[in-house]
């Protein structure tokens, strides 16, 4: 129990900060996915993702979907406490289905799903559709619902089912979920390829995130006016929550001149790659090797965060230090990332003097100094002679 109860500390942690602590399990770890999965039965990891569903309620992922469920809500007719969470509970059923369908596309996608989530040009297509949504919650313009799906919503079951239709769009239109748990779940889905796993993870995970919509929509006839200044004050409030995420995530992705940090050589190519790795096996020299993005957020805070440490500095002095631009979406780049089982960057990999790969040794997110410097020397321990 005590173990179950440091897990979930761990993924709210891992909503909250994405930074992960040295020896942690954090669900915003793809390994710690695994891990988790191989250790535990399925009812407790299930269990685990309705949870960090929840916590991922309370984040960007549900945010603009509040004000939507409320929109259908208010609508109706004869609108009873009853009826209010039926409608609630098809929404939610909708979004789950989504993203199930969104579990079993990176199962079958496969590395694909993580490289793309982190292009500049999807992220700032959500920026941009965070901007539109601020803009509206101002009264700039109305979003409203397809004009076939208006009357339906009154009618019956006609109205139960397109409230699961609205569940759907409103998951592929404002519903732009980059959080870091998030993106871990997407990757290890692809790294595992387990096409029904992914699906079951997202869908049972989207459940915990509506709960919050249920519970508004229980609420909602017994608890909330259907209309007045208060609504007003709230969407003004969401729209600034819009703007300013905007901002954070276009702020991710805008070029930065930082220059690369000292110790490493720089690497274009595959010939260039494997001619460093040649010359430093003819020196019997170690390497460390790391796979880099200039798109990649987590790449650009580890270079001003600890690359930049003279600690740091000083333990890589040991070996030839490699770093692989792998920024460009190419054929070449693709070969590269096959060959090295490279699905996320940053990534590191550790060769001995002997040019000899240590498979055991490696990462593949953002580590922290300490973690770094753990990494580290045990590369020095490994390959001492």
């Amino acid at each position: 129990m005590n173990k179950l109860l440091s897990i979930i500390l761990m993924i709210t942690a891992g909503v909250i900060t994405e930074p992960l602590q040295a020896n942690s399990l954090s669900l915003a770890d793809p390994q710690a996915i695994g891990q988790l999965i191989g250790t535990h039965g399925a009812p407790v990891y299930l269990a685990l993702f309705f949870g960090l569903g929840i916590l991922l309620a309370f984040t960007p992922c549900v945010l603009p979907m509040i004000p939507i469920l409320s929109g259908i809500i208010v609508g109706q007719d004869n609108l009873t406490t009853g009826r209010s969470f039926r409608l609630s509970l098809s929404y939610v059923m909708g979004m789950a289905i989504t993203y199930a369908v969104a579990g079993m596309l990176a199962g079958y996608l496969g590395s694909t799903v993580q490289t793309l989530m982190q292009q500049p040009w999807v992220i700032i297509s959500f920026s941009l559709v965070f901007v539109l949504l601020g803009l509206s919650m101002f009264g700039l313009f109305e979003i409203r619902m397809p004009a076939w799906l208006q009357p339906r919503m009154r009618q019956g079951q006609g109205g139960l089912i397109a409230a699961g239709l609205m569940g759907i769009l409103s998951t592929l239109i404002v519903s732009p979920c980059v959080t870091a748990p998030l993106i871990a779940v997407l990757t290890f889905i692809s790294q595992s390829g387990q096409t029904g796993l992914g699906g079951l993870l997202l869908f049972v995970m989207a459940l915990g995130m509506g709960l919050p919509l249920l519970l508004v929509g229980a609420g909602y006839g017994r608890f909330l006016p259907k209309s007045g200044a208060w609504m007003i004050r709230i969407k003004q409030l969401f729209g600034i929550i819009m703007l300013l995420l905007a901002v954070w995530m276009v702020a991710r992705v805008m070029p930065m001149h930082t220059p690369t940090p000292a110790g490493f050589t720089m690497v274009h190519s595959m010939q260039e790659l494997q001619q460093e790795l040649a010359h430093a096996k003819e020196k019997h020299q170690p390497v460390f090797v790391e796979f880099y993005a200039g798109w990649c957020s987590d790449c650009r805070a580890m270079d001003a965060k600890v690359f930049n440490q003279p600690d740091i500095v000083q333990a890589m002095q040991g070996s030839v230090n490699l770093r692989v631009d792998i920024s460009d979406k190419s054929p070449a780049v693709a070969s590269i990332r096959q060959i090295y089982g490279i699905l996320g960057v940053p990534a590191m990999r550790f060769y001995n003097s002997n040019g000899e790969l240590i498979p055991d040794l490696l990462s593949h997110n953002q580590l922290d100094k300490q973690q770094m410097l753990g990494l580290l020397n045990q590369f020095a321990t490994r390959v001492a002679p």
